[in-house]
């Protein structure tokens, strides 16, 4: 009997179907012909429709600003469906809202979002190169992937041939890479992968070490090198035996290596130097070296700050990264360096969510508001991990340089072996979340957006649930951040009710979904949104606003989350 109930289901499912005008018919993707769009730029989409019968069929498309629809039109239904058009000269996220319909019904929906800048450095989307070899996927392949999550910016990881001698002097054009002599490099190869990045809007940034020569250079040059006091002697500062430590503003190496960077930027079509360090010296652990027997007490962070500097201004229009490699140097680099933005890779000194939370908000407050791109690396193993930490650095406005390749994800600090691919699934949900950052990045980044003081104000009613306005097991954190233009406010909830641990690169196990959960305000946030309008909307789920009710009573704005995974919003706009 279960049997017959199920296939009558199916044929009347089936029936169903058909009676719509459509056999199974679905919006099936959408491509981005850019990772952003550039202001003035016409926008391209490709829609790619799935099914057999469209006759009778529309695509209706609505761009969106918010809850505010700047363009609307309707097309054909088809197999394929290229969308074009233009849109205001404002630099900001747009959202992309697609219906495939009926005379009646809707059949199909799918939402997206997308990002109209003036440069990519304003917003970068950080991702990563590791095969410059002739055999790799086509560099347009790599970049079209790339593009769909809004990736516009790249670090060409150990693409040079040598430390110090980036460019390979020949004879012919392949070499291997400066590290383990091993991974073949081709010149046209990286060329093409440049050039194919331009044409979608994606940034190529040349990886290159602030202070690392061969033994060999620094037996030519032993001025340029550091000293340390080992054993009764001074000797070099070494990486690993392999390389030795230049003091990053020794006039000589700096001199040597800005050369060796802007040969770099005019041969290959570069758009910036992304520097690199290992985390030492010290400041005042190391010595330069005048003469032969002169030593003087060496401040790293002092030669960094002014190799970043005068770099930059041997290539202005040109972008330059300096990696902060476990937050250090961080006030110096990030206060008085021209870096364009801050890039930190967090090691022992940020181990819990509520220290990941903290290195940002600092960071922000250092740089002025440049932005901020996290090296956080985290097990490709441990998926609600990832989840877990992007939810809290996407929602505090930075990034995290995680995807790059075709489809590969980066678990840690050697990129060419340690970056994997991961589930269609894993994937999907992952655009969703670079989604949703560009489609409200109003709300989360920027020199406009400012952190609201939540505190004891908020709170919830339903059963176990405990707010928190910073990360903590157990809790529901809670960030809000306000466009100070606009006055558009966004309460974000990001659920760490289930973790096992509040170490953000362990293994945590999917959370439990809530729905319906009663939140709270009161005191002076809860009289200033009294007098808005109120909507629900979730990288897990809902990148559309949907609109939610409140209620105000004795002081109290009382509404309700209807779902929250990893990370829902609530969005607030005056009526």
């Amino acid at each position: 009997m279960k049997k017959v109930i199920f296939l009558l289901v199916i044929l009347l499912t089936l029936l169903y179907m058909i009676s719509l005008g459509g056999e199974f018919v679905k919006i099936k993707n959408v491509e981005f012909s850019k990772s952003f769009y550039r202001v003035g730029e016409p926008v391209k989409v490709n829609v790619f429709l799935e099914g057999e019968n469209f006759d009778g069929l529309k695509l209706n498309v609505y761009v969106m600003s918010l809850n505010s629809t700047i363009v609307e039109k309707t097309f054909k239904a088809a197999t394929n469906v290229m969308i074009t058009f233009d849109l205001p000269d404002i630099s900001c996220g747009y959202g992309l809202d697609l219906y495939l319909v009926n005379s009646t019904e809707i059949l199909s929906e799918l939402h997206r979002g997308f990002d109209v800048m003036d440069s990519w450095i304003q917003r970068p989307k950080y991702g990563f190169l590791t095969d410059f070899s002739t055999d790799r996927v086509s560099p347009d392949t790599t970049m079209d992937f790339l593009a769909q999550y809004h990736i516009n910016g790249l670090q060409y990881y150990d693409w040079m041939y040598n430390y110090g001698q980036l460019v390979y002097p020949g004879p012919g054009t392949d070499y291997t890479d400066a590290w383990f002599r091993t991974n073949q490099i081709s010149e046209t190869t990286l060329e093409n992968l440049i050039k194919a990045g331009h044409k979608y809007n994606i940034a190529s940034m040349a990886y290159v070490a602030i202070y690392a020569m061969t033994k060999e250079l620094y037996e030519e040059h032993p001025d340029w090198a550091l000293y340390e006091f080992n054993l009764g002697k001074w000797i070099p500062v070494n990486f690993q035996n392999k390389l030795i430590i230049a003091a990053p503003d020794n006039k000589g190496w700096a001199e040597y290596l800005i050369n060796q960077c802007k040969l770099s930027i005019a041969k290959f079509g570069f758009d910036g130097i992304h520097l690199d360090q290992y985390g030492y010296p010290k400041d005042d652990t190391s010595a330069t070296r005048s003469g032969t027997d002169n030593y003087h007490l060496y401040k790293t962070s002092e030669g960094f700050v002014n190799f970043i500097n005068e770099l930059k201004s041997a290539i202005s229009s040109k972008d330059v990264f300096f990696n902060c490699v476990d937050d250090w140097p961080a006030k110096e680099v990030q206060s008085d360096s021209h870096e364009n933005a801050v890039y930190i890779e967090p090691w022992g000194s940020c181990n819990t969510y509520s220290q990941l939370f903290e290195m940002i908000n600092s960071a922000r407050d250092y740089s002025n508001d440049k932005p901020i791109i996290l090296a956080a690396y985290i097990s490709h193993f441990f998926e609600s991990s990832i989840f877990y930490a992007d939810s809290l650095i996407f929602a505090d406005g930075a990034q995290r340089l995680e995807l790059g390749e075709n489809g590969l994800i980066l678990d840690g600090p050697y990129f060419p072996a340690d970056a994997f691919p991961m589930s269609a699934s894993f994937m999907q949900r992952l655009e969703k979340y670079y989604d949703y950052s560009v489609r409200y990045e109003s709300l989360i980044y920027g020199e406009d957006v400012k952190s609201l003081q939540t505190n004891e104000n908020i709170s919830s009613n339903s059963e176990g649930i405990s707010i928190s306005a910073i990360p903590e097991v157990g809790k529901i954190f809670v960030l809000a951040k306000e466009n100070i233009k606009t006055k558009n406010i966004i309460l974000q909830f990001i659920n760490y009710k289930d973790l096992s641990t509040d170490l953000w690169r362990n293994w945590q196990s999917t959370p439990q979904k809530l729905v319906n959960t009663e939140i709270q305000l009161k005191g002076k946030i809860a009289q200033e949104l009294s007098n808005y309008t109120f909507y629900f909307v979730s990288p897990d789920n809902d990148l559309k606003m949907k609109k939610i009710n409140i209620s105000f009573e004795n002081g109290t704005l009382n509404l309700v989350l209807p779902s929250l995974e990893y990370w829902s919003s609530v969005i607030a706009i005056p009526k």
